[in-house]
């Protein structure tokens, strides 16, 4: 499924989780929204993606929609439910 459209999740998916490995204390949870926007649109334009995937990729935007959500709150964004969100979209993807 990656083969023709590697580049259009690879790259979002790539920069996504470098940006929440780099100064996870620090991070600006809005920041993760655009490139969350990318990866649904680049699921979204990928032809024999399953609704499993795109399931799961909305499942992403609404992590990071409630870590933005966290921070404004307390501070401090919850990642851990991006995590599992993205960790479940890229098992989506490799199968």
């Amino acid at each position: 499924m990656l083969d023709t459209h590697a580049h259009d999740l690879r790259a979002p998916l790539d920069a996504l989780k470098s940006r929440m490995r780099s100064e996870p204390s620090s991070l600006d949870a809005e920041g993760l929204w655009p490139l969350a926007l990318q990866i649904d649109s680049a699921v979204s334009r990928v032809a024999p993606c399953s609704a499993q995937c795109q399931e799961a990729s909305r499942c992403l935007l609404w992590a990071v929609s409630a870590a933005i959500r966290a921070q404004k709150l307390s501070g401090r964004a919850d990642l851990d439910g991006v995590c599992a969100a993205l960790t479940s979209l890229e098992g989506r993807i490799a199968s």
